[in-house]
């Protein structure tokens, strides 16, 4: 006589796996951060920080996420881009996203800037810290912005989430919201070319935080 299995408690195993796959992720995950928030301590009191640090950051996977309106057009800038987005690939788990675009002649500027910036805010996540780029937002050095992204990841941030405007720049959802501003300059320059220069700044920042020579 052949006993016919109990399908549901087949089909419950996987679930049962992938929850501890989950719990163990979690678990190994803060033990690391702990573990290096420790060596980092230990590190600074006896004057090996400066070189160690890269590999906390490092270490934490603290994930970079542009987020722009529209694709880069410009295809010399559009190239540049990606030359930056791949460098800094090689120190932090980084994305480049978009939006979609409003067309400028359909509707007001007003109304384009509103539109753009609600979808800007409906893709962000209050986990992340949010940073919008404008030109009447905190100037750094790139010595500062630097230590910017290591405070960041020294505080466990998950993710750095960096927001640019589009052709006409952002509206009050974005401009008013709970965010961190940024300002590269305090000129105005065309926003697919602040893309490029953000992400360059980015990279320099990683540079100098590993002590490579690019930055000098």
């Amino acid at each position: 006589m052949r006993i016919k299995p109990n399908s549901s408690s087949i089909q419950a195993q996987p679930g049962r796996i992938s929850l501890r796959i989950q719990i163990i992720s979690w678990i190994l995950c803060h033990a690391l951060k702990i573990y290096t928030m420790v060596v980092i301590g230990c590190r600074a009191q006896t004057g090996e920080d400066t070189e160690f640090r890269y590999f906390f950051i490092n270490a934490i996977l603290m994930k970079i996420r542009i987020l722009t309106v529209g694709k880069i057009k410009d295809q010399n800038l559009d190239a540049q881009a990606r030359d930056y987005l791949h460098r800094i690939g090689h120190y932090f788990p980084a994305v480049l996203e978009h939006i979609k675009e409003e067309k400028i002649k359909s509707l007001g500027y007003e109304e384009i800037r509103s539109r753009e910036s609600r979808r800007l805010a409906e893709k962000l996540h209050p986990q992340d810290v949010n940073v919008v780029l404008d030109k009447d937002g905190k100037l750094l050095t790139s010595e500062e912005f630097a230590g910017f992204i290591h405070k960041s990841a020294v505080q466990g941030i998950p993710r750095l989430c960096f927001i640019i405007g589009g052709p006409l720049g952002l509206g009050n959802p974005i401009l008013a919201g709970p965010y961190q501003h940024l300002s590269l300059s305090r000129m105005t320059f065309p926003h697919e070319l602040v893309v490029v220069m953000l992400l360059e700044q980015i990279y320099r920042g990683a540079s100098i935080l590993k002590g490579i020579p690019y930055h000098k």
